[in-house]
């Protein structure tokens, strides 16, 4: 039952190769009996770092003369990449006691129960039940509890900073930050080998496990000498234990079979670098010629001195202390400046020979980015000869080191033939590795062959887990296949037309047209727990052949063809709605044969029960054909469009009109509006001044903010907005960032920021301003794929929105649309609906999140896609929400005009008429006929907000997705 995809290797991809240049960490996977596997699998058994032999140390802090003796400290020496001196790291054993540590550790798992711990995006490689997370216990040099400082402070001023400034021969050494860090437990099988990262913003960093000894848990740290995966090597931690290293070192926490925690302290080299969060001994020590250092100073200058076009003495710079550390052999250096020299950037001429150039080098370090844009000049001809044979092979040595796009090309270059012989199995092994790797199509590619047994030994309850997989990472034909397989059924598993539904409806909703058309069939059957309907089945079916599905125009042809005759149960008239008899190739010749034999007997022996048999015959042979149409494999499988992989609804909706300031006004009487250069202050370039003035200004102040998961479950933290914006960075479909504060822009240093745009400002008339919040507006942050909840704010108000940086798609509904959407209530008429406009309509109640509203009211809604600079203005009463296409920087307020005063008067005066026992009940009834003028009514509620006769101030109705809990 239902219409799926079928993956033939030989046939053409017909999907562009897509190149993109992220320096994602994905993680290595062994694909056995492949050389990528046996590659992949060999990264899992790290070797051990070599250390020098233990040594006493005495450690006296130059400050405080406070000593602490390490009594076995051991050394190890990594050279630098391409040569140029080396890099230093230490192992300290018994920093902590034991007592120390399994106090530390008993804290740990308290914050963790307490729901402290900050999840963090996971490596796609692991098999782990929960994300890894941090909970944050110093910052900017001060701890954050009474708790934590007892435990702390001792180690941290009796033993920590006298081993450090002793180690370094540096008296301002401080401890910056610390967290504790959650490991969480993995399989074995599941252990993979992504690549380190250095912590570039601090002087030093120290690794402390805690566990218990007893227990027989340690920690493991993984460093990377170099450039490639293959230069990793892993040191083991008893607790209690400390590894230093300084900040040119790639390194990363390794997950074990077990939980764990760690505890992680960043030092700086003064006080006031702390305080600044400044990394000033860059300066020194590329002057000194060290490449790591000038590598890091390089990519500082290039974010903060140079302007749009990347050619200020800031970028000039730059591109020098760049060239220097390429030049020495620093593979990261290298495979930068390729990519300025490939982009024109920074006052480098735009040149493809020198990016090739430098790409190469760094690929022959093993560098993994480089390897993969290397490949894509190769593949296009820039900078070098066209040579797609040599393209595939730097593909493959990032595939190797776990790349899953690198997988995913080479994948479709075996499949098609592109730079090497055709070769299936060689496309299967890279599948393989790339759906090990996380890669959505990848693992739907991989379902699909479990599915129909091509290369591989049949296996639907394995192919169910990656078409599962694919689907929970936005893959919609994956989702569609799942259906199918939940429709089904197979040995193990009897078919759930409930679970099929559910997947089927999330597909459709995406916009995929063979999810449309299955559903349109239960629609027409009234399977799956649905009443039969034609009306909805129609509507899919089609959407459905919007999209070229031809048994979809079928369907919709024999439903078209039973709307006209009504209910009639003439077998010619009511196919689509005949049930579902299935038979194999024979058992359907056979019965076309009789058939056949009962049409010739009309002439022979002529009668009622003649006629009778044939009408009996041609309904089973329509039922059949019901059955034949909802089964059909297509054989286009693999020419998935973006649009089906996006997530987007394909709802048609009215575009909200654009104007200029001075049209605003007069426009918003007809609904939303877009307005252009509504704020010029942050408009253009002038959004550099804004962007350092507000971290200077508020990023120490905390503020709340949201972690939402894909499941629909919402954490909310408290961070300070600089440390929040930093996180933004891992923002996903699966764990995205959402804050909204007022605490930020009520600061006198931003309030030349924070003001009404002048089309929504009030006149000189006074008596309106009770009506408006306390504080003009309010700051938006957010990451890519966070949602506000679906609400609107106080209805005597409009909203105004300001996007400084990122780009946002809204849904709006009109006031009309408030019954529909089931809105709560609140503050003179605020409320939040429990419905996604961005989700399917009418998902199943057991699947994660919320569901879409019902599709009449979803018919009502316009969609608008905001960009940076553009102001939106939503009339008084108007639902909305949000979907961050990027990382989003927004300002967001409330407003009453003397334009807009009607509109608010007619939204406010039902709302007033049921709530209010006043003497303004009656007139606030029917405020612009019979009653108060507009804006009398709209001030004499002013005034009884302003005495208390209302309660609940009507403050701005919060965005954020918590609202629901």
């Amino acid at each position: 039952f239902g219409s799926c995809r079928q993956v033939h290797l030989s046939a053409p991809l017909g999907v562009g190769l897509a190149w993109f240049a992220c320096e994602r960490a994905m993680a290595m996977a062994a694909v056995a009996g492949d050389e990528v596997g046996q590659a992949a699998a060999a990264g899992l058994v790290l070797p051990p770092v070599v250390f020098a032999e233990p040594a006493d140390v005495l450690a006296e802090d130059p400050v405080s003369g406070v000593a602490w003796r390490c009594a076995a400290q051991r050394e190890a020496r990594f050279p630098r990449p391409g040569g140029g001196g080396e890099r230093q790291a230490f192992l300290a054993e018994g920093l902590l006691s034991r007592a120390e540590a399994l106090q530390l550790l008993d804290m740990a798992r308290d914050a963790d129960a307490n729901h402290e711990v900050v999840a963090v995006e996971a490596d796609t490689s692991t098999d782990s039940a929960e994300p890894p997370g941090f909970v944050e216990v110093m910052h900017a040099g001060q701890y954050l509890s009474p708790a934590w400082s007892a435990a702390l402070r001792p180690v941290v001023d009796g033993r920590l900073l006298p081993y450090l400034r002793h180690r370094y021969a540096s008296a301002g050494l401080v401890v910056c930050a610390a967290n504790i860090e959650r490991h969480p437990a993995v399989s074995s099988s599941a252990a993979a080998s992504p690549p380190c990262s250095p912590d570039s913003r601090f002087l030093c960093s120290a690794v402390v496990a805690l566990g218990d000894e007893e227990a027989g848990v340690e920690g493991r740290v993984v460093v990377q000498r170099s450039a490639g995966i293959a230069s990793q090597s892993v040191v083991s931690l008893r607790p209690g234990d400390m590894f230093v290293h300084q900040f040119g070192l790639p390194r990363r926490l390794c997950p074990t079979s077990c939980l764990r925690y760690s505890l992680i302290f960043q030092v700086k080299d003064s006080i006031l670098a702390c305080l600044t969060n400044t990394t000033p001994w860059y300066e020194a020590s590329a002057g000194a010629g060290d490449a790591d250092a000038q590598f890091f100073l390089a990519l500082q200058l290039a974010g903060v001195g140079a302007d749009a076009s990347g050619c200020d003495d800031g970028g000039s710079r730059a591109a020098s202390l760049l060239e220097s550390s390429a030049a020495s052999g620093h593979p990261d250096a290298q495979e930068q400046l390729g990519a300025w020299y490939l982009d024109g950037l920074h006052g480098l001429a735009n040149d493809d020979f020198a990016a090739v150039g430098w790409l190469h080098k760094a690929a022959l370090q093993g560098h993994l980015v480089a390897q993969r844009r290397l490949a894509e000049l190769l593949l296009q001809g820039r900078g070098a000869a066209r040579n797609t044979a040599e393209a595939v092979r730097w593909l493959r040595e990032a595939s190797a080191q776990g790349d899953a796009e690198a997988a995913y090309l080479v994948t479709t270059a075996y499949t098609c033939g592109h730079g090497v012989d055709q070769d299936d199995s060689a496309a299967l092994s890279f599948c393989k590795l790339g759906a090990s790797l996380g890669h959505p199509e990848l693992m739907f590619r991989l379902g699909v062959h479990l599915v129909a047994g091509k290369g591989l030994s049949r296996d639907l309850r394995e192919a169910m887990l990656w078409l599962q997989k694919a689907s929970e990472k936005g893959h919609f034909a994956a989702c569609c296949n799942l259906g199918v397989l939940y429709a089904k059924g197979f040995p193990g598993m009897p078919p759930d037309l409930a679970r099929a539904r559910a997947c089927y409806e999330r597909a459709a909703g995406a916009g995929d047209v063979l999810a449309q058309y299955n559903l349109a069939v239960m629609h027409t059957r009234g399977l799956g727990g649905l009443e039969r309907s034609p009306t909805e089945a129609r509507r899919l079916c089609e959407l459905a052949c919007e999209g070229g599905h031809e048994p979809a125009r079928h369907l919709l042809e024999k439903l078209k063809l039973q709307d006209q005759h009504g209910d009639s149960n003439d077998g010619a008239l009511n196919t689509a709605l005949l049930p579902c008899i299935s038979m194999d190739d024979s058992q359907r010749r056979r019965l076309d044969s009789l058939l056949a034999e009962s049409k010739a007997m009309r002439s022979t022996e002529p009668g009622q029960d003649v006629e009778e048999l044939v009408d009996v015959l041609r309904q089973v042979v329509r039922c059949a054909e019901v059955v034949d149409a909802s089964a059909v494999v297509d054989e286009e499988s693999l020419q998935v469009t973006a649009s089906t992989m996006s997530g987007k609804r394909t709802v048609q909706r009215i575009a909200v009109q654009r104007a200029s300031v001075d049209e605003a006004a007069a426009l918003l009487a007809q609904g939303p509006v877009l307005v252009a250069e509504a704020l010029p202050r942050l408009s253009g370039k002038r959004v550099l001044d804004f962007m350092p003035r507000l971290v200077a200004a508020a990023g120490k102040v905390p503020a709340d903010y949201e972690v939402q998961t894909c499941g629909g479950q919402v954490q909310v933290h408290r961070a300070p907005l600089a440390k929040y914006i930093q996180l933004l960075q891992g923002s996903s479909a699966d764990m995205a960032y959402l804050m909204k504060t007022s605490e930020v822009l009520c600061r006198p240093e931003l309030a030349e920021f924070a003001e009404t745009p002048a089309c929504c400002r009030l006149g000189e008339q006074g008596g309106l301003e009770a009506l408006l919040p306390s504080v003009p507006c309010e700051l938006l942050v957010g990451g890519a794929h966070a949602k506000s909840s679906l609400h609107r704010g106080s209805l005597c108000c409009g909203t105004w929105i300001f996007l400084v940086l990122g780009k946002i798609r809204w849904h709006v509904f009109p006031p009309t649309a408030a019954q529909g959407l089931s809105a709560s209530s609140g503050a003179l008429g605020s409320g939040v609906s429990p419905f996604d406009s961005f989700a399917a309509a009418g998902r199943d109640e057991h699947a994660p999140g919320r569901p879409g509203p019902p599709p009449a009211v979803g018919a009502e809604s316009l969609e608008v896609e905001q960009t940076m600079g553009e102001l939106l203005v939503l009339p008084p009463g108007w639902f909305q929400q949000a979907q961050l296409e990027d990382r989003c920087l927004a300002l967001v307020g409330q407003f009453i005009t003397e334009e807009t005063a009607a509109a608010a008067a007619r939204e406010i005066g039902p709302w007033l008429a049921a709530r209010l026992p006043t003497e303004a009940t009656e007139a606030a009834g029917q405020p612009t006929e019979a009653g108060l003028p507009p804006r009398e009514l709209l001030c004499r509620i002013a005034e009884e907000l302003a005495r208390g006769d209302i309660a609940g101030r009507p403050d701005m109705c919060n965005m954020l997705f918590s609202t629901l809990i």
